[in-house]
């Protein structure tokens, strides 16, 4: 197997591009949990 020494460039790129994709899927989590609690609490109220 050789071995690629990477261009530190890439490399950061790469790593902010996955930071990136992390802080998206937990902030779109947090956004559908967040519609559903708020779905929930003004749907359906009965007085």
């Amino acid at each position: 197997l050789e071995s690629y020494v990477l261009p530190k460039s890439l490399v950061d790129a790469a790593k902010t591009e996955e930071e990136i994709e992390e802080f998206l899927t937990s902030h779109e989590a947090n956004d559908e949990e967040n519609f559903y609690k708020s779905t929930k609490r003004s749907s359906f109220r009965a007085d």
